[in-house]
């Protein structure tokens, strides 16, 4: 298991043509790779969402999440997760009793250095967001949290986004949200 520690902010529309260089030459001229994540949550009656299964090209990986909740926009979260290499896994979780309850797709560029991931993604329905996040381990202090908050605020200032608010709230609930009031 591993602590990931993100944050995340929309970004205007006008910034999608400059903010790619930025970002990788603030990385160290580290090149964008391209992503297409497609996501579906699953839960049971009850019990709201449980796990994902996120296909990543021709990846199937099946995610669990521990939240911790925060009231600074950050997101902190242990993953336990696993790859599937082939099978009927719908099938499979739905054979448990599991119900898919919401979809997610996000498409984008991202840049990997070390424990660090940056995104610049389009997420359906939402709009396009910058993600930042740190990987920890499961054990990480809390002087190793802090400094990750430190290095996630610097690179904002790096990137030239520091005053953009950032988005707390988890884009399935964001999602969930427009389906109630849309």
């Amino acid at each position: 298991m591993a602590k990931e520690v993100e944050c995340k902010m929309a970004i205007d529309p006008s910034l999608l043509v400059s903010l790619p260089a930025v970002i990788s030459q603030a990385l160290g001229n580290i090149a964008a790779v391209p992503i297409d994540k497609y996501d579906v949550y699953y839960g049971r009656k009850g019990k709201g969402t449980e796990f994902r299964i996120r296909k990543d090209g021709t990846n199937l990986v099946v995610t669990r999440k521990h939240k911790e909740d925060r009231a600074d926009g950050v997101e902190v979260n242990r993953e336990i997760e696993f790859h599937v290499s082939n099978g009927d896994v719908k099938a499979f979780f739905t054979s448990l009793g599991y119900t898919p309850l919401i979809e997610k797709r996000k498409v984008g560029s991202m840049w990997k250095n070390g424990d660090l991931t940056v995104e610049l993604v389009h997420v359906d329905h939402l709009g396009d967001y910058l993600e930042m996040e740190l990987l920890l381990e499961d054990d990480a202090n809390d002087m190793e949290m802090r400094d990750a908050l430190d290095q996630l605020a610097a690179l904002r200032s790096r990137f030239g986004v520091a005053d953009v608010p950032l988005e707390g709230r988890y884009y399935i609930d964001m999602l969930r949200d427009m389906e109630k009031w849309g």
